[in-house]
């Protein structure tokens, strides 16, 4: 399997087993790796599920930079997870990077709003001066 983390994922929000065989299989350096891949994958399914990896399974901080490298994706669902997942993640290193995307006035309204609510998430003064001037 080229991307070993897609074999972890559960098909089901209520498979519990499932969620927690995932929560122990992305411990393993090997298939945060594979995860850390997927999100440079030039499919955009696999990107897309690599951001879900993300999102509930991986605490790793080395994912940070290749989420906030999908920013600019060209799929907008995958932007519209990873300004979520950001938020989640709560790491300084975004910060910079919502707030571009905040002031892009062209980005997809979802994108921009969930923007906001990352950095707000995030916080400190720059984050929320941002978030004031940007977006309230």
């Amino acid at each position: 399997m080229e991307y070993l983390f897609t074999g972890y994922l559960p098909h089901d929000g209520d498979d519990y087993e499932g969620i927690a065989k995932a929560k122990n299989a992305f411990k393993d350096t090997k298939v945060i790796d594979s995860v850390i891949k997927g999100l440079k994958a030039p499919d955009d399914n696999i990107r897309y599920c690599a951001v879900i990896a993300c999102s509930s399974f991986i605490e790793d901080s080395r994912v940070i930079e290749p989420l906030i490298d999908l920013l600019k994706d060209k799929y907008l669902e995958v932007r519209r997870l990873v300004v979520q997942v950001l938020g989640y993640k709560m790491d300084r290193r975004a910060v910079k990077p919502l707030i571009e995307v905040l002031k892009n006035e062209q980005e997809d309204h979802l994108v921009r709003s969930w923007s906001a609510e990352a950095l707000e998430r995030i916080g400190g003064q720059e984050a929320l001066k941002a978030v004031k001037k940007y977006w309230i």
